[in-house]
């Protein structure tokens, strides 16, 4: 049996800067269906490919004066877009991407965590 890789060694970074305190990261990569059906095809849907889309969803825990959540924090207050890049050491995805959604949280018993939806423009290499 081949080794499979880990979670844990998928990690998320903006430029070159792995985000600090990374927990959890899903990449959601679609594509819209664009409906071809007409009259001939005996009542069967077809369909051909349409647009792309991808994005990331990643959770953490926030870590005091570190670079990368700077830069989210940057970038989600300019809405700017960020060169980010997934990579578990291996296999590696690439894009620029705009956060779309940041809550933080602060549970009374836990520690200061924070969620990212990071939606990709462009391709995703």
């Amino acid at each position: 049996m081949k080794p499979t890789n880990r979670g844990i060694d998928v990690v998320l970074s903006i430029g070159d800067k792995v985000i600090g305190g990374q927990q959890n990261c899903i990449l959601n990569r679609g594509m819209s269906a664009i409906d071809i059906t007409n009259k001939i095809d005996n009542q069967w849907q077809e369909i051909m490919a349409g647009t792309r889309t991808w994005s990331v969803l990643c959770s953490g825990l926030y870590i005091k004066d570190e670079d990368s959540f700077t830069l989210l924090e940057q970038s989600f207050a300019d809405g700017m877009p960020l060169d980010i890049k997934l990579s578990d050491g291996n296999r590696i995805y690439e894009g620029r991407a705009f956060i779309s959604n940041f809550p933080a949280e602060a549970k009374f018993n836990s520690a200061f965590a924070y969620n990212i939806n990071l939606t990709g423009t462009g391709p995703l290499r």
